[in-house]
């Protein structure tokens, strides 16, 4: 009877120790790695997970470092298991070790295979670099210009190639099985092409009708063409899925991207792009100085194509088969609407006039300094712009309102149109300069010409060649007013007071010759609260006029 009781007490403590043991185990491991599991030949028995991590890394290193042959017919290549695109997934791997219970460990289930990964496309990679000559891939149907200007349907055509399924199930096979020593060897198979002739025929309607009657662009009631011998250029031909049956690939039509970019910034853009004109105002001060402003020239909305956009939009209609596309272009608001805008844009102020005098001028040479100063009446320029006299001016010539008159070109003084506008850039230039503003570029002319008084004070210009330019500086805008009374030309800046001083010494000519040439210089200086913003000296140096005799007209300034 004793002996039954210690029996029975000997089962009751093994199962509890069991049972504590079973308990226990989580505990004790459940931040390491359990009793008996092993990578291989390695036994991950304790280890941290920072500590398998590692372990694993370098498992996979000596794994990957190892070589296997490939073979295609009596073609061989050596590479390592990591070339062929394998890789081992440590954190993958981790996770599956972590998740083996002490139950499974028990039962006998400690040989853990690592998890690895090929990349298919390295395959690939391989296949045509060491085994391109016994690959002869298939021709999808598409369609080709031809020198007449048509299309021909090219045909589909089958071909053969590596059996790249199977490549990869043989190269994860021998990393997991170890048998270096047995070449893969790779099966040749038939390839069909993805597109057959009856899957071009959408493509070639629509490429027709490109050809025939081009690609239609529309922006508010206007039209564009891309014509058909530009379309030529733009054509392109790629596989694309079918929108009725994703599963099935077709022949689409599309522009090349770099050709139609091309086309939309030297062809469109010029023709879309417009800058926005702010209203033209006039100033003048009236009873007890108050300012007053008058609006003589509306303003103009601007307009700017966007080029990304508007080739997205060409794509799309190309993809749904339309030959049509509306042009994707911003609308910019001037900055000046109205005389309302006056003091807030900070023109209260005039800050100076320059001045010249024309008298004894031809009739021609006074219609061209009335035209010119007219180009920039009203003329708005925004604080830090940069103003360029041959910018505003625009085309000098009879279409624009200009006639012939005397110029200084290569040496000689010839009738050309716009005569007499040096007189205009000459007048800018005095107020530019007395306004206290940096003068970023300016000549004088090759000889001292009597319209501009004392040598050392003229500007010349010549569209092309020669301009006259300025920034302004000024915290607010500058609004420039052109004023012709009598034989004497006036430019008035208007804008904001910032406290600037300005003094001019000069013009002071000197080194003066017989034969009329002479050098003279001018010097601004302009300071603000005791600091000096500009010190300029400017030199002039000009030329006997007996150099530059009365010629016709050639074709380059000096």
């Amino acid at each position: 009877m004793r002996s039954a009781e210690v029996v029975v007490t000997a089962v009751t403590a093994a199962a509890v120790v069991w049972v504590i043991g079973g308990l226990a185990t989580p505990l004790v491991f459940a931040e390491r790695s359990l009793p008996g599991l092993r990578v291989g030949e390695t036994q991950l028995y304790g280890l941290s997970e920072e500590d398998l991590v590692g372990v694993l890394e370098r498992l996979g290193a000596s794994l990957l470092a190892q070589t296997v042959t490939v073979q295609l017919e009596d073609d061989t290549a050596d590479h390592t298991i990591a070339e062929l695109g394998v890789a081992l997934d440590v954190e993958a791997t981790t996770a599956k070790i972590a998740g083996r219970s002490w139950q499974q460990t028990l039962q006998g289930a400690t040989a853990i295979e690592p998890i690895l990964t090929v990349n298919s496309r390295v395959l690939n990679t391989v296949v045509q670099a060491d085994f391109g000559s016994h690959i002869n891939p298939p021709q999808n149907a598409t369609l080709e210009l031809t020198s007449a200007g048509g299309l021909a349907v090219v045909p589909s055509a089958g071909g053969q190639g590596v059996d790249l399924t199977t490549f990869e199930q043989d190269v994860l096979s021998r990393a997991y099985s170890r048998a270096w020593q047995q070449p893969i060897n790779l099966l040749l198979v038939t390839a069909s092409p993805t597109v057959h002739e009856a899957e071009v025929v959408q493509a070639q309607i629509l490429a027709d009708q490109l050809l025939t009657e081009g690609f239609s662009l529309t922006f508010d009631e206007e039209e564009f063409t891309i014509k058909p011998f530009t379309i030529r250029r733009l054509l392109k031909f790629t596989e694309v899925r079918e929108a009725a049956n994703a599963d099935n690939t077709i022949l689409g039509v599309t522009f090349d991207d770099e050709e139609l970019t091309t086309y939309l910034n030297t062809t469109l853009r010029p023709v879309i792009d417009q800058q926005a004109v702010n209203a033209r105002l006039e100033l003048s001060e009236g009873a007890g100085r108050q300012l007053r402003a008058t609006q003589f020239a509306l303003p103009e909305s601007g307009q700017e194509l966007e080029g990304l956009p508007t080739a997205e939009r060409i794509v799309q209609a190309l993809a749904h088969g339309v030959a049509t596309a509306e042009l994707a272009v911003v609308i910019t608001k001037p900055d000046v609407q109205g005389i309302a805008d006056i003091e807030e844009l900070g023109i209260t102020t005039l800050l100076a006039r320059g001045e010249s005098d024309f008298a004894g001028s031809s009739s021609d040479r006074r219609f061209n300094i009335d035209v010119g100063a007219s180009r920039y009446h009203g003329v708005l320029i925004k604080p830090g712009q940069e103003f360029s006299f041959n910018d505003l001016l625009g085309p000098v010539d009879g279409a624009h309102g200009f006639k012939k008159e005397l110029v200084i070109k290569q040496n000689v003084t010839v009738p050309e149109f716009g005569g007499g506008l040096c007189q205009v850039s000459t007048t800018v230039f005095r107020a530019a300069l007395k306004s206290g503003l940096p003068i970023t570029e300016r000549r004088n002319h090759s000889y001292a010409v009597r319209y501009y008084g004392t040598p050392g004070f003229d500007a010349t210009i010549y569209p092309g060649n020669t301009d006259f330019r300025f920034t302004n500086d000024t915290p607010g805008y500058l609004l420039v007013q052109a004023r012709v009374e009598g034989t004497k030309l006036a430019f008035e800046f208007w804008g904001t007071d910032d406290g600037r001083q300005v003094e001019i010494a000069g013009p002071s000519p000197y080194d003066r010759q017989p034969d009329g040439s002479v050098k003279a210089t001018l010097t601004q200086t302009v300071t603000r609260d005791g600091e000096v913003l500009i010190d300029e000296t400017f030199y002039s140096r000009y030329k006997s006029p007996n150099l530059f005799p009365r010629a016709q007209a050639i074709d380059k300034p000096v």
